[in-house]
């Protein structure tokens, strides 16, 4: 690491930003403002997807994503079950499963971030963007469950498509 002997003249100096091996008198000339739209643009271009699925044992639920030639930017994605029956139990994760047909299991959340028992709903969300690229998807892990019937799991994302 290299150490500063001079003070910097301000902002230009420390930034060591030089015009013709001079300070700059304007500072417009060297610094340019820019904002980001990228939010205002997924907010205002985006759609909703869900869909209910039945767990009757651990696994995976997966949800739909991108076709080749697109690329989904998701901002939000969450997964919940309704109220547990008497005698049910569910334990679950999210995750990101690769493409192929026996994807890869990346987890966004941690094993037991959505859990329930009796007249309790089990639920979790994650609240950053994440990026599908075709064949990549979504999805629920479900760790542990206790059904006699069926567990209604219903998984909504709000994502933007952008086509490359």
């Amino acid at each position: 690491m290299t150490a500063i002997n001079r003070q910097p003249a301000g902002i230009l100096g420390l930034l060591g930003i030089k015009n013709g091996g001079e300070y700059p008198r304007d500072l417009s000339n060297v610094l340019v403002p820019t904002w980001d739209m990228t939010d205002l643009y997924l907010l205002n271009a985006s759609e909703y997807l869900t869909r209910t699925d039945n767990a009757t044992v651990p696994g995976t639920i997966q949800t739909d994503g991108p076709v080749p030639g697109e690329v989904w930017a998701v901002t939000e994605f969450g997964a919940r079950t309704g109220n547990l029956a008497a005698a049910e139990t569910i334990q679950f994760a999210l995750g990101l499963f690769g493409p192929g047909t026996a994807p890869v299991y990346v987890p966004l959340t941690s094993v037991s971030s959505a859990s329930a028992v009796a007249g309790d709903r089990a639920q979790a969300a994650i609240l950053r963007p994440v990026r599908l690229n075709p064949g990549e998807t979504l999805g629920v892990f479900i760790t542990d469950i206790t059904t006699v019937g069926n567990v209604p799991v219903i998984t909504s994302l709000r994502f933007t498509r952008l086509r490359v």
